[in-house]
């Protein structure tokens, strides 16, 4: 395409535009012959779909920044750069391997874990954008714990924590449900009953996998400082920016997009439509309801408890979205 048109009130010529368009939106189904292959539109499809899944920790970051105390703020948001950070490189190194290799394939280690690929060894650029895609997923479930634990863990022991769910915690479980482990729907000799578990986008793989592994940290650690009294009875901690929490809330659900419609993994138009309008419904049918019961059981209106109603639905349609 030798000319370039810049389209403006004064030099809009339709017939051009429309040309123009037809060639950028021709793909081919084949591998030669088209404008842009399916596989290289489903490569980007993916990639876009992953700096979505990435973008969710600018959600988390603001999310977790708002609902703590201003003295903790500094620290959550350090341990969001740090879970991206270290994530990258320890799914890089390591966890990946763990979750998709096949030197151990056909072995029964294989049930549990994969061997094989560490450091992206063997893999083509056709492959690259997969990993990029799980390694927006595995760094998703490890900052799950940093919300949970935020205000009561130094970062060193965060950073731990990040490098360990991402290098081997997420990579098994990962590898248990959409690889080739015991659970997988996609082997021959299938668990419960022949059919395999079905996690569409990571209700479970992801996102459970991350609250037990907070949940497990939060127990550890014990109650925030102040949040009983000496005689035992909650205090409340209010968030110190209700703004910062609504910011995160809705990039999160913005990122979440990128999370159900690209596990399609495939350029498929019909199907990403369909998620896309399941992942709107369910998220806003959630905070209704919590905004109605929040104004029966409390007798005034919760914004804390709309946010979330809204990240609960969220997280509740991931798996079953299709």
């Amino acid at each position: 395409m030798s000319e370039a048109y810049v389209f403006n009130a004064t030099n809009l010529d339709l017939e051009k535009a429309a040309e123009l368009l037809t060639k950028l939106a021709a793909v081919s189904t084949e591998d030669e012959g088209g404008a842009v292959s399916l596989s290289n539109a489903t490569q980007i499809w993916i990639l876009i779909a992953a700096f979505l899944v990435f973008w969710m920790h600018a959600g988390f970051t603001m999310l977790e920044a708002g609902s703590v105390q201003h003295k903790n703020a500094v620290n959550i948001m350090f341990k969001n750069i740090g879970t991206v950070s270290i994530g990258a490189i320890c799914y890089y190194l390591i966890g990946y391997g763990l979750a998709y290799g096949e030197d151990n394939a056909g072995e029964g280690s294989e049930a549990f874990i994969s061997v094989g690929g560490f450091a992206n060894k063997d893999m083509g650029n056709d492959d690259r954008h997969f990993f990029f895609f799980q390694f927006a997923f595995a760094a998703t479930a490890a900052t799950i714990v940093s919300g949970a634990v935020a205000g009561r863990i130094n970062l060193p022991a965060y950073f731990a924590t990040a490098a360990y769910l991402t290098a081997f915690v997420y990579p098994v479980v990962s590898h248990w449900v959409w690889g080739t482990g015991f659970l997988s729907a996609f082997i021959d000799e299938r668990f419960l009953e022949g059919c395999g578990a079905i996690d569409y986008a990571g209700s479970g793989v992801v996102h459970m996998t991350g609250g037990v592994a907070a949940f497990i940290g939060a127990k550890i650690l014990g109650p925030r400082i102040g949040r009983f009294d000496s005689e035992g009875t909650p205090v409340a901690i209010p968030p110190h920016n209700i703004s910062l929490q609504t910011l995160g809330v809705f990039i999160l659900w913005f990122g979440w997009y990128g999370f159900n419609c690209g596990s399609t993994l495939l350029f498929d138009g019909p199907n990403a439509s369909k998620v896309a309008v399941t992942t709107t419904l369910a998220p806003s049918a959630a905070v209704v309801t919590g905004i109605i019961a929040g104004r029966f059981l409390t007798g005034h209106y919760d914004i804390g408890i709309a946010l979330n109603c809204a990240l609960a639905g969220l997280v509740s349609i991931t798996a079953p979205c299709p």
